[in-house]
């Protein structure tokens, strides 16, 4: 990435070069006139802003002697570094999106079938796909091809759902704004960016945070973030998903009658993660809490009373997108272990469950994190479709959304498809 260091923001080596003849090789700290090493010293002011270059031995000076010393404070009153506007250290490996060629508007992603949203993706039959077809399949910043391409784990990670909280009845709510590739999404919040990562790509920033693609269509207008997956009963299911799902519920089962009457039993095809790995693994646990190994049972549906020994859904650690599962068990134990209870403080019924994981010893869930555990379908077409839209219905959706209104920003689009 280039750099005009006389205008704008400038990397911090050339910063430092220009700061060596401002002060003309000498240390910044007034009345010191030691030469600079040349090793770039940098000196900072007690909120963390870059000050300027220092000699070596004002750079041992600690926090608290600097701000008794009179020499420091008018330093920092007048920086040497002040006319600059740094970027962070790790500048110098920022790739602009289109730092490698700029992407073909005009070609007509919608007959690319290796960009068809695949069945398994959590937003397929949703608003979220119309979206993703009213923006032909692009990026709303950058314009590349957006590749649903499962993980090993099923996760598409390289797609992203972008969203922001707007307040709405007393309370914020997390509405989507477009679909993003991984790299603009990531770097959408990181002010110090700015202009100098984004390049061409600015304008097509600023009108989409001004004019979000959801929100110029009726058809997706004020989606909500999370709400990409309808709920579902066993009704909801095709006969082939019926089929497909008990199938593969009957293979994990293998030769155990228990097992065998957990995989066939339909009050589990209600539950939030019918079909996915985590099915199996309940399987795999003959449908027994993994600690107490008494029943578990369905939890309860929506309006519905409270379930006794509900299967719990446990992970480790603190952070829902990077704990990995461990196994299903009752609320009672999911609550001990939540309060932060360990393999040695517990009763002794949970150290051999903390100690080898059932989630981890199964082939379905091992790695899987709990944040993705409700993607992980057993077979793409295992899964249910409840209040879904087919292909068809999408088709029909982006056609009647595109004859109502123009497309977003049609200027900044370029050649695009109609």
């Amino acid at each position: 990435m280039s750099i005009n260091p006389k205008r704008g923001p400038v990397l911090r080596a050339e910063a430092a070069a220009r700061l060596r003849k401002r002060q003309k090789g000498i240390c910044a700290v007034p009345g010191c006139g030691r030469p600079l090493p040349s090793v770039d010293r940098w000196t900072t002011s007690p909120s963390g802003d870059l000050v300027g270059l220092v000699c070596y031995g004002c750079s041992l000076v600690s926090m608290n002697r600097r701000m008794d010393d009179a020499n420091w404070r008018l330093l920092w009153r007048n920086p040497p570094a002040a006319a600059l506007q740094i970027l962070p250290l790790r500048a110098r490996y920022w790739k602009s999106p289109w730092s490698q060629g700029a992407p073909d508007p005009k070609a007509d992603l919608g007959a690319d079938p290796a960009l068809d949203p695949p069945r398994a993706w959590s937003y397929a039959g949703t608003p979220v796909e119309v979206l993703y077809e009213l923006q032909e399949r692009r990026c709303a910043i950058c314009l590349f091809p957006l590749v649903l391409r499962p993980a090993r784990n099923g996760y598409f990670a390289q797609v992203h759902v972008d969203h922001h909280y707007v307040w709405t009845d007393e309370t914020w709510v997390p509405e989507i704004r477009g679909i993003l590739c991984a790299r603009c999404n990531t770097n959408l919040g990181r002010t110090s960016l700015h202009e100098h990562w984004w390049g061409s790509v600015l304008p097509r920033r600023q009108a989409y945070l001004e004019s979000p693609p959801a929100q110029c269509w009726e058809a997706t207008r004020s989606l909500v973030y999370g709400r990409g997956r309808p709920p579902a009963t066993f009704r909801d299911w095709s006969e082939a998903a019926k089929e497909a799902a008990i199938q593969a519920l009957l293979e994990v089962a293998g030769q155990d009658q228990e097992k065998i009457v957990v995989a066939g039993d339909r009050r589990w095809f209600d539950w939030y993660y019918a079909g996915t790995a985590v099915h199996a693994l309940l399987v795999e646990q003959a449908g027994r809490c993994a600690v107490s190994g008494e029943d578990l049972n369905p939890p309860r549906r929506s309006g519905g009373s409270p379930t006794v020994s509900a299967a719990t859904l446990d992970h480790a650690g603190p952070d829902r997108r990077k704990g990995p599962l461990r196994g299903l068990i009752t609320p009672t134990w999911n609550g001990r272990l939540r309060e932060g209870g360990s393999k040695w403080t517990l009763h002794e019924d949970a150290q051999p469950y903390l100690a080898a994981p059932p989630g981890q010893r199964s082939p379905h869930t091992r790695g899987l994190c709990y944040s993705e555990a409700s993607s992980a379908w057993l077979s793409p077409v295992a899964r249910p479709r409840a209040d879904g839209l087919t292909q068809a219905q999408v088709a029909e959706a982006v056609r009647e959304a595109r004859a109502q209104a123009a497309r977003w920003r049609p200027d900044l689009w370029g050649g695009a498809t109609a």
